[in-house]
């Protein structure tokens, strides 16, 4: 969670900083320079114009085995003639 009092990492914007240390106009501006290839999350990082993402990967993984196990065991019950609520 950010601190809700840290300004944006990009000089001169005066706004909230909310992911990676970026406002979420700054943070837009950042995702479109680097899906053009302008830049990546590394090098902003080198620069001092963003933070190391604080995504909790734990989390993420947890959520795809949840997924795929109830999508195999819809995969079940459809194989079995059970009713899978659709």
């Amino acid at each position: 969670m950010p601190d809700l009092t840290e300004k944006c990492l990009t000089p001169r914007c005066s706004q909230l900083a909310r992911t990676r240390g970026l406002c979420a106009r700054c943070y837009t501006a950042a995702a479109n320079a680097i899906s053009k290839g302008q830049v990546t999350w590394e090098k902003l990082e080198e620069l001092g114009l963003s933070k190391a993402s604080q995504r909790d990967k734990g989390h993420a993984a947890l959520f795809q085995n949840a997924l795929q196990e109830a999508l195999q065991g819809e995969a079940n019950a459809k194989a079995l003639g059970w009713p899978t609520g659709k």
